[in-house]
């Protein structure tokens, strides 16, 4: 546990993946996928520096779904992290969009925490993704979610963790509520039930490689 303050955890199954990760699951239309069996991606396993700071490398032509990258992050936008864990990922990204509002939101963090959309830096909270309680409504730009809503939070996603059509249906009316119009939604994984369930009059939803990518109409 970190002591400065930032992240106050209970033990449990974390995120604890770092920027690369982030860019190259939840953008795969702009960042090139990393070879696992390559000689550098063997060479920077494990908590090496190497490993941290590695950041993704852009495709040659880039799709930019919604924006993409660059749009995500934008100047003033506000950034939802769900199921953000150690908050590494979130943490680099901040001091590549400073002027960017980062939340993180666990809910195997200490503390509900009051967060302030719109500021810049990161924050995190206490929060179960089924309710996000702690984020006011409307007023969230991005949403991501790396090994968290579609590996364990989707009915059908997890052979170790039973969740319910109920359980599904709550965590699409949260990420509604906590969107503004047009925020984009990205997830990792093959949540079959968010391409289900989404409402496509109140949602654009895009299949895309491995990752769910939506945006609010």
């Amino acid at each position: 546990m970190m002591k400065c303050g930032i992240l106050e955890k209970k033990r449990g199954g974390v995120n604890d993946r770092t920027i690369g990760c982030y860019q190259e699951q939840l953008f795969p239309d702009d960042f090139k996928q990393s070879d696992p069996n390559s000689e550098e991606h063997q060479n920077q396993r494990g908590w090496s520096a190497e490993y941290m700071l590695r950041e993704a490398k852009p495709k040659d032509y880039q799709e930019q779904i919604f924006g993409g990258y660059e749009a995500a992050f934008h100047a003033g936008k506000t950034v939802l992290d769900i199921a953000s864990g150690q908050a590494l990922g979130i943490i680099q990204l901040a001091t590549r969009f400073p002027n960017t509002s980062f939340i993180g939101a666990d809910i195997l963090y200490e503390h509900e925490r009051v967060v302030f959309p719109g500021k810049p830096g990161v924050q995190l909270t206490k929060a179960d993704w089924r309710v996000l309680r702690t984020i006011s409504d409307h007023s969230v730009d991005t949403i991501l979610s790396l090994q968290g809503i579609g590996m364990w939070g989707m009915p059908g996603q997890s052979v170790r963790h039973s969740t319910t059509q109920e359980d599904g249906e709550k965590i699409i009316a949260a990420l509604t509520r906590v969107a503004k119009s047009g925020a984009v939604v990205r997830i990792d994984g093959h949540p079959d039930f968010l391409y289900e369930k989404m409402n496509e009059k109140i949602w654009e939803v895009v299949h895309y490689e491995h990752v769910f990518i939506a945006r609010k109409r």
